[in-house]
């Protein structure tokens, strides 16, 4: 269990209240367990799936028939209470003996048992109730509505770490009475032998936890049924209802979030185990559809879906064989620039806009040494930058470019070599291939192809987990396809893909080339040294972020996918409206990506208002501009919704001109 058991300092529920009662009971579900689901009834429609999953098609409507068998037999009950195998004996009786020939109402019954073990979760706050009560001696019992059996709830709460006893469970069903007539509290009484003074009931129905107990005369607290815990929850359109899988994804989060005690955590199960669960899953499906053998994911930033896909997919029988590989557009650049022969196409795959030629050259591979001649021949200068962006490419580059293509040292074609060698040991080259990325532009994806092609090799399809408008003309004529964004999206594409490269990459330098090794591979990656030793808040993140990967995949329900747009809808919130003290937080990380910048760190307003043109730069460099602009004038407008627009009309302007 995450969370530390009895947290005496945060009560919900007043200590002086509990230490007038020696005896304690609780309601059981929505109180001291919670499901991984929103709606109880959102189960049955899991055990469906799992039923067709299993047994094949003759189960449509299940879900359904056992919502309405239910219905049947407690109307038919002058107690109105039912046995979980009575539901299932009413839904045989109603469909016929052959529909589900070969299948029994116990197999059902089992099957609906053991999904609800599955999702039911401790609920942390009523855990340190239960847990001060332990403590204090106090004895502590267990009433509940339910149809299953007082042995399944003992195991359910034994489960999730409550210390109980069977002779301490009442259950409606066992007894032929409820809470809410306050029946099962009388009986309760009258079987224990108390006085109903020394009686304190908590629970979250209104009216059998709170007016039950009062009809029999034993004070009552109430809590709530549904509690958020996020400090960026999952939100609901109302023109966008959630489906079954997003509901049980709000509800998992939920959840385990309450058991977080650090903020970032709290941060990485909320606003990155979503992108991580919806892409993984939209991954499975679609590498099926298209009959893919192996995947091939992309480090660094296909880290944490390579670790998901391994642990739940492939660990649990998926067939198609997984291979993390470590692949950039650095390392690839080199055996690019020799299989080309237009050098305005080498532009394409530079991330910064302006580079001096050392960095152009560094960037490709090249030891800038190697070739200062022709860079003196050229009159170039150390500091003079050229944009890599413009469509011809500067003339004197393309000058140095093209004669160190003719001229280029032995050393550089043995380099190349190792890294198609490289690719050839990870599997690029085999059938049936696909590689995972993160996304974005799609350059890595052009040159990966036409290395292979001029090598030998086949196209392969990539599995983004986004692209960005304008991206498309790049990926024309490429097999590819993507899980979220694209040119219909209307989000702040800079902040999104700024956080994800950020925090959902494995902690390690990128890629600079490859060399040879001894043993089974006989090439081995060289990464850039990079300390990643201080970057306590992206660890802490990233840690959250798996605690909600687990809290999702650890159940048994049969999940089938996650619309894109509800993948990111928390962390669209914590960019959109953080904070403050996240804005401040987060905002103050420093990275470099050409230039070092922070995420949103601006500087007192009265310097931008004496230097206009310092304004303009920083809001320029900044990465997450809604932080920016809410740190600088300290005023929650939609900061991202504005910029938008006013940098969408900019453009037409200029366009229009």
């Amino acid at each position: 269990m995450r969370f530390d058991k009895g947290n005496e300092k945060n009560l919900i529920i007043d200590k002086e209240i509990l230490d007038n009662y020696s005896i304690v009971s609780f309601d059981v579900f929505d109180t001291l367990i919670k499901r991984d689901v929103l709606n109880p009834k959102d189960l049955f429609f899991y055990e469906e799936r799992a039923l067709v999953s299993l047994y094949g098609d003759r189960f449509p409507g299940f879900g359904q028939k056992r919502i309405e068998a239910e219905r049947s037999v407690r109307e038919k009950n002058e107690s109105h209470e039912c046995k979980l195998l009575d539901i299932y004996d009413e839904l045989f009786k109603n469909i016929g003996s052959s529909e589900y020939d070969g299948f029994t109402p116990e197999q059902c019954a089992a099957l609906e048992f053991d999904l609800e073990c599955s999702v039911c979760k401790p609920n942390k706050e009523l855990f340190d109730v239960y847990q001060y009560c332990k403590d204090a001696g106090k004895r502590i019992y267990f009433l509940s509505d339910m149809y299953l059996s007082a042995e399944n709830i003992r195991i359910l709460l034994n489960n999730c770490g409550y210390a109980a006893d069977i002779k301490d469970i009442y259950v409606s069903n066992e007894k032929t009475s409820n809470k809410k007539s306050g029946e099962l509290f009388i009986r309760f009484l009258q079987q224990e032998r108390l006085e109903a003074s020394e009686v304190l009931h908590i629970g979250d129905s209104y009216h059998a936890d709170f007016l039950g107990p009062k009809k029999a005369h034993i004070k009552a607290i109430h809590i709530d049924r549904y509690k958020n815990h996020c400090i960026y929850p999952m939100h609901e359109e109302k023109n966008n209802k959630l489906e079954l899988d997003e509901k049980s994804l709000k509800a998992v989060i939920n959840n385990a979030s309450s058991l977080e005690n650090d903020r970032f955590e709290k941060i990485g199960t909320e606003c990155f185990s979503p992108i991580v669960i919806g892409y993984v899953l939209w991954l499975r499906k679609i590498a099926r559809e298209k009959g893919t053998k192996k995947l091939i994911f992309l480090a660094r930033d296909s880290f944490l879906f390579y670790e998901t896909y391994k642990k739940y997919f492939t660990e649990n029988g998926d067939d198609i064989s997984l291979e993390y590989s470590y692949v950039s557009r650095k390392s690839l650049r080199l055996s690019y620039f020799l299989s080309i022969e237009n050098f305005e196409d080498i532009c394409l795959t530079f991330p910064t806009q302006s580079l001096t030629i050392s960095k152009i050259l560094e960037e490709i591979g090249f030891e800038k040494r190697d070739f200062d001649d022709v860079i003196k021949k050229y009159n170039i200068s150390d500091d003079e930058k050229f944009n890599m962006r413009d469509p011809v490419l500067n003339e004197k580059v393309s000058e140095v470019l093209k004669y160190i293509h003719e001229n280029i040292p032995k050393k550089y074609f043995e380099a190349s070599e190792l890294t198609i060698e490289y690719l050839r040991q990870e599997g690029f080259f085999e059938v049936k291939v696909a590689a995972v990325d993160i996304g974005w532009h799609g350059s890595l994806q052009l040159m990966l192809e036409k290395i292979l092609i001029e090598n030998g090799g086949e196209k392969i399809p990539f599995f983004y987990y986004g692209v960005l408008k304008g991206a498309e003309k790049r990926l024309s004529g490429l097999e590819y396809y993507h899980y979220a964004l694209g040119e219909e999206n209307e989000i702040d594409e800079v902040s999104l893909v700024y956080f994800l490269e950020r925090f959902i990459p494995e902690f390690v330098g990128s890629t600079k080339g490859y060399e040879e090794a001894e043993g089974e591979n006989r090439v081995k990656p060289l990464l850039e040294e990079k300390d990643f030793s201080s970057f306590e808040i992206g660890k802490k993140i990233q840690k959250g972020c798996i605690f909600g990967v687990d809290s999702f995949f650890s159940n048994k329900l049969s999940y089938e996918g996650i619309r894109s747009e509800i993948s990111y809808n928390s962390l669209l919130s914590l960019i959109y409206y953080p904070k403050m003290q996240d804005a401040v937080s987060i905002g103050d990380i420093e990275f470099f990506d050409g230039i070092n910048y922070n995420m949103a760190k601006p500087k007192k307003l009265v310097e931008y208002i004496a230097h206009p043109g310092q304004f303009k730069e920083d809001v320029k460099k900044s990465r997450w501009r809604e932080a920016f602009f809410y740190r600088l004038f300290k005023i929650r407008l939609p900061w991202g919704k504005i910029f938008l627009s006013i940098k969408k009309k900019y453009m037409n302007r200029k366009n229009y001109k």
